[in-house]
């Protein structure tokens, strides 16, 4: 009799835990992933927003219209010989579209190398300005 109840005990306990408590630890922990998710895609937003501030206070503002692959190359048309600055924009706007568009979120370590990535562009020369520093679509 013992051990009929343990067993009838035991398959009760796991037929409650399959019913009712799976799915809400299955919730929470992708409610959970889904926050660290968009936190990591929200640092690489910010720093891809101060990369844009920045490059509009040295004079090469992004019309709202343009995406961020063809702002990327018009500044590869207008920074020739700058090639650590766009190295950096590079870096910065793959890094943007891959956790904005991708499925993998930015790791704590590219967020990091972000950051410094954006450091360094700071303190690279400004490029030499031409006469149109605003993109015009065509």
């Amino acid at each position: 009799d013992f051990y009929l109840v343990l067993v009838v005990a035991a398959g009760v306990a796991i037929a409650f835990y399959q019913a009712v408590l799976r799915p809400i630890v299955q919730n929470v922990l992708r409610r959970r992933r889904a926050r660290t998710q968009a936190a990591r895609a929200g640092i690489v937003c910010q720093i891809y927003g101060q990369m844009l501030r920045q490059l509009a206070r040295a004079g090469w503002r992004r019309p709202p219209a343009m995406t961020p692959l063809e702002y990327r190359a018009w500044l590869a048309e207008q920074w020739h010989g700058n090639d650590g600055a766009l190295a950096a924009v590079d870096r910065i706007t793959q890094a943007f579209l891959a956790s904005f568009y991708g499925p993998h979120p930015l790791s704590e370590a590219e967020a990091s190398a972000l950051r410094q990535t954006l450091a360094e562009l700071r303190g690279l020369p400004r490029p030499p300005r031409r006469r149109e520093t605003t993109p015009s679509r065509a």
